[in-house]
């Protein structure tokens, strides 16, 4: 009889045994996860810093102008202007024609569709041309539509809808 061979240990021994194999198995399983949980997560950051850098804001090489009449009566179904990506970017000047709107200063907010809102400004007059103009670094903004929400001022200081324009950017 062997001295050695497993078959003749004692119970305890065994399981001593089986105890350390299984230990290290759910240990080596466990390093396995964390390295596959560590890959995944590293794949996520490199697509999050590309994100991010493709939506930083990046300083305008010339100007574009717009000339938009706001839709009343609510948001419109298709879009009062679309516009290429810009590459290098521009600055889009918009120029909202207020003639047939009824206030003398608005609230213009602007949303991405689907998502959140991006800008609001408060009290800004029409111009001698009776149109509102708003100028947009265009690398602000990334693909998508974007709807600018126009309230008027009554003479008491409270907002009432007065128009929207919708902006596509492709």
């Amino acid at each position: 009889m062997d001295e050695d061979d497993p078959a003749d240990a004692p119970p305890a021994a065994k399981r001593s045994a089986l105890v350390r194999i299984l230990i290290l198995v759910v240990a080596a399983g466990g390093w396995v996860a964390f390295g596959l949980q560590n890959h995944s997560s590293h794949e996520q950051l490199k697509e999050l810093r590309a994100a991010n850098e493709s939506v930083a804001v990046r300083a305008p090489a010339s100007v574009q102008t717009y000339t938009v009449t706001p839709a009343r009566g609510g948001p419109p179904a298709n879009p009062s202007l679309t516009l290429g990506w810009p590459n290098p970017p521009r600055l889009l000047e918009l120029r909202i024609d207020a003639a047939e709107l009824n206030f003398n200063a608005f609230q213009v907010t602007i949303e991405k569709v689907g998502a959140a809102r991006i800008l609001q400004v408060r009290r800004v007059g029409k111009d001698s041309n009776k149109q509102l103009q708003l100028t947009l670094n265009s690398s602000a903004f990334g693909p998508g539509d974007y709807l600018l929400k126009l309230e008027g001022y009554t003479w008491r200081g409270d907002l009432l809808d007065a128009g929207w324009v919708k902006l596509a950017l492709q």
